[in-house]
């Protein structure tokens, strides 16, 4: 449910796209932005998940898209969806 939830705030975008001005609908993902080996008690925290496209999602477990823009990503969307 919590997967379903974040999708439909989201809109069923991968999120990063969006911030590029492409609207990625395709396989979009639920990605946990803090790993849960380390912080189990974040899993279902709507500001640790993240709706990413197959591609940002890789990059992101990689390292290669920072936590704090995944952050600001996920606040922002929570801002847009309490409204």
């Amino acid at each position: 449910n919590k997967s379903k939830a974040i999708r439909e705030a989201s809109n069923y975008l991968c999120e990063i796209c969006k911030c590029e001005g492409l609207y990625n609908y395709e396989d979009v993902q639920v990605h946990h932005i803090l790993k849960l080996q380390n912080n189990p008690e974040l899993l279902l925290e709507d500001s640790n998940l993240i709706c990413l496209c197959p591609f940002h999602h890789k990059k992101a477990d990689n390292g290669e898209i920072s936590i704090e823009y995944l952050q600001e990503l996920a606040r922002k969307r929570d801002e847009k969806y309490e409204k």
